[in-house]
């Protein structure tokens, strides 16, 4: 697969590229000896892991 980049430095991905990872619109991106490595990211909305963990915890039955 090949990809090019365009004047405005960005680059399209392949959908066979993209076919066997999660639906997702954020990557992280490294490079590695010249080589890009992106990685899917989930972005969750402000303050809603930190609601997951407080129900967790109260469910559980933990008090302070």
């Amino acid at each position: 697969m090949q990809a090019k980049k365009t004047s405005n430095n960005q680059v399209t991905l392949p959908k066979k590229a993209l076919h066997e990872i999660p639906d997702t619109d954020y990557f992280d991106i490294t490079t590695k000896d010249g080589v890009l490595i992106l990685k899917p990211v989930t972005v969750t909305e402000t303050g809603s892991r930190l609601a997951a963990i407080r129900r967790k915890i109260k469910d559980l039955g933990i008090e302070p």
